[in-house]
């Protein structure tokens, strides 16, 4: 009989690791917590391994496309279209998936364990891909109205380059939204069994792909002799790259002997704790995206070249985040959803300050120096090709 409950257990204890767990049954062991920055170090260390590899992969990347699109009126019209797919995902169904699949991925995995119920899993992974999918069929058709809402504070030349390009570069790029939802459900299963190596260095074939696909653009100087040929090469150059990021993780969840089969089930109950836990999030993932969308649609109608001045500037911002606070993150995050599984607070404080404090102690120093030598990065970093001084000063 199916469960009609999907609740965290309170009974799930905070220490018991997911991977090859050896169970003594006449012995307790108390969770150490003794040294916990030691603990977050460590286990934070590959993930942050992996991101930065990631970031300095993602810094060729950009300097790829920099030098070979600069701040165009074609990179403003790629950049916009390129967020569009996380945009999209995010304001849909990517808040909604991303804030609660591990800690549910956790308790799901649990009651496998204990036969309480086999399917959780399946029917979240199932109804998630099924969700994915019905989105990118109905943002890639939606194509047209979208580039046409981008072209609305343009005028003259540049509203017929947005309107002539922008429609076949969504078109190219809106497939990215199912490699997002694929990967974000991956990564979670992954983290749910403290597997973190791989989500940390599937972004690098990423921005290998994208990047390679950049060299060609510049090497082939497209951009400014066949732009629809741009746009193409462009356009699936970087949908590629997306869904080599999502494809690389399928073998480390057959590695960690994750079972799932085919199980569309929107009514069960795993589905509901999904959409009922992560109501909170929903109008936070909205409001940023919204607020991004506002901003790059404005951006636009700045003038050429101002979308792609933010675009690359808010890269460097994130820099800093995504090399350590995700990081961190990524190793404290299981360890919060097993301490509330369990309903100990005093873990779920200790864990928590342990996180913000050293998260606080990396990135003080880190927005301090970014004050003083932000321009000088950006200029040693990108400026070349189509990149140039001004270039640089407008970013």
């Amino acid at each position: 009989m199916e469960n009609t409950s999907f609740e965290l257990d309170p009974d799930l204890d905070p220490s018991t690791e997911l991977e090859e767990v050896a169970l003594d049954s006449g012995t307790q062991t108390e969770p150490e917590i003794a040294q916990p920055s030691r603990s977050l170090l460590a286990a934070s260390s590959v993930p942050a391994i992996g991101t930065a590899l990631s970031r300095v992969t993602g810094l060729m990347r950009v300097a790829a496309l920099t030098a070979a699109l600069g701040l165009t009126s074609i990179a403003d019209v790629y950049n916009l279209a390129n967020t569009s797919p996380n945009i999209i995902y995010e304001l849909v169904i990517g808040g909604v998936l991303s804030s609660t699949l591990v800690p549910l991925f956790i308790q799901a995995h649990h009651d496998r364990e204990r036969g309480i119920d086999d399917d959780a899993e399946s029917v979240m992974v199932t109804v998630g891909l099924t969700a994915i999918t019905v989105l990118t069929v109905v943002a890639i058709l939606a194509s047209p109205v979208i580039n046409h809402f981008f072209a609305m504070p343009l005028h003259g030349a540049e509203k017929t380059h947005q309107i002539r390009l922008g429609t076949t570069f969504l078109m190219l790029l809106f497939p990215q939204v199912y490699f997002y939802g694929l990967t974000t459900l991956a990564t979670a299963l992954l983290h749910s069994r403290r597997r973190f190596a791989a989500p940390a260095f599937a972004p690098v074939l990423t921005n290998v792909v994208i990047s390679i696909t950049a060299i060609a653009v510049y090497k082939l100087n497209l951009g400014s002799t066949n732009e629809m040929r741009t746009v193409y090469l462009l356009g699936l150059g970087t949908t590629a790259g997306i869904a080599a990021m999502a494809v690389a993780l399928l073998p480390a969840i057959r590695r960690a002997e994750i079972s799932l089969k085919w199980d569309f089930r929107p009514r069960h109950p795993a589905v509901k704790s999904v959409i009922r836990l992560s109501g909170w999030t929903v109008g936070f993932a909205v409001s940023n995206q919204v607020a991004l969308l506002i901003i790059l649609t404005f951006a636009r109608g700045a003038g050429v070249g101002a979308v792609s001045a933010y675009q690359y500037a808010f890269i460097f911002f994130q820099l800093p985040y995504g090399l350590i606070a995700v990081s961190l993150m990524t190793a404290v995050l299981p360890e919060l959803a097993s301490a509330a599984n369990s309903k100990d607070e005093s873990a779920f404080a200790e864990k928590f300050r342990e996180g913000l404090s050293l998260m606080l102690t990396l990135m003080i120093p880190a927005a301090v120096a970014y004050l003083f030598f932000g321009r000088s990065l950006i200029a040693v970093l990108l400026q070349r090709g189509q990149f140039d001084a001004e270039a640089t000063q407008a970013t």
